[in-house]
């Protein structure tokens, strides 16, 4: 199959959901939980391919801060968020509770969407970050987002990624 086997429909991920539950469309390019959701309106569904069958691509997490503007204040939010995401890497069960709660949505939910995320402490995203393993995941992002339309071209992730902010947030 090539992508001149498919015809492309742009949808938002609510209307993603209800076109394949309901049989209106045969595919779809979604993320979880969405996609746990698919597969309870949808016995038999196939996920053929995932995040983690797509070697050197990663779709990480992040904060969005303009984090130029004022360095100071930006290492101290990146601080507190590395804070916090150590203590979820440290408690997950805690965490998928207390995010339950705070969403007022089933715990299972939450715990089915928590499964399929990796949840890396401070100390590892440094040394990624360091190593350049962080460089390579964002390049793999950004070119399949070329591939599927959705950039033009492949933006170097220093231009989009403070590295050298969140690595010296870390020492502080």
């Amino acid at each position: 199959m090539t992508m001149k086997d498919i015809s492309k429909v742009v949808m938002d991920a609510p209307t993603v959901v209800s076109a394949f539950s309901s049989g209106q469309i045969d595919g779809a390019g979604i993320w979880y939980p969405l996609i746990d959701t698919i597969k309870e309106k949808v016995p038999g569904m196939k996920e053929v391919a995932s995040t983690e069958d797509l070697p050197g691509s990663s779709f990480p997490t992040a904060f969005v801060s303009a984090a130029k503007a004022k360095p100071e204040r930006d290492q101290k939010v990146v601080k507190v968020l590395q804070e916090a995401n150590d203590w979820r890497a440290a408690h997950p069960e805690e965490s998928i509770a207390l995010a339950a709660k705070l969403l007022k949505v089933d715990e299972a939910k939450v715990a089915a969407d928590a499964k399929h995320v990796k949840t890396m402490t401070t100390a590892e995203l440094v040394a990624r970050t360091e190593d350049g393993t962080v460089g390579k995941w964002l390049d793999g992002m950004s070119r399949f987002f070329v591939r599927t339309g959705q950039l033009p071209k492949s933006p170097d992730p220093s231009t989009f990624y403070a590295g050298d902010l969140y690595t010296k947030a870390a020492a502080r």
